[in-house]
């Protein structure tokens, strides 16, 4: 019952033909981040936010990270309208809410999708493509790697811990 050598290959094939350049999906992340900025359309709004997790859970980001941080924006933009709510005296209170919620998740989901999807390697090879100057890829791809790379090591210290009781 196990997965057969054509199984495999069927899948590799794929993951292949699924697979985008860097390029193509920052471009996807411009275009989320345009729209959940310039767009108030709850509706709009909600099916960003729920294509975007979806997009987070394929590429296997920790669904417990997620899950947290699910939790804290919406905590945050729960302060963000009750205090949009003292200053601008908004009519439907939940209504604001829904669209602050909107926002912050798929902005984060988009972002935290395009940073486990793209490798490094990968990212430096599209920008030296499209011609640009090699301090300046040095300079992203050296910014690009800080959060992966703080995250990894966060999360060793956390198994050591773990291990030590």
């Amino acid at each position: 019952m196990g997965i057969t050598v054509k199984n495999e290959i069927e899948v590799q094939l794929l993951k292949k033909r699924l697979r985008f350049d860097p390029r193509t999906k920052s471009v996807i992340v411009l275009i989320f981040l345009t729209s959940v900025l310039y767009s108030s359309n709850i509706y709009l709004l909600g099916s960003l936010a729920v294509f975007s997790l979806f997009l987070a859970i394929i590429v296997r980001a920790r669904v417990k990270f997620i899950i947290i941080s699910l939790f804290f924006l919406s905590l945050f933009s729960l302060i963000a309208t009750l205090l949009a709510n003292i200053t601008l005296t908004v009519e439907n209170v939940y209504f604001l809410y829904a669209i602050i919620v909107c926002r912050f998740t798929t902005s984060f989901l988009i972002i935290s999708w395009f940073f486990y999807s793209v490798e490094p390697y990968e990212l430096a090879i599209s920008l030296e493509k499209m011609y640009i100057p090699a301090m300046l890829v040095w300079f992203i791809i050296t910014i690009y790697q800080f959060v992966p790379i703080t995250a990894r090591k966060a999360q060793e210290i956390n198994d050591i811990r773990k291990i030590k009781g």
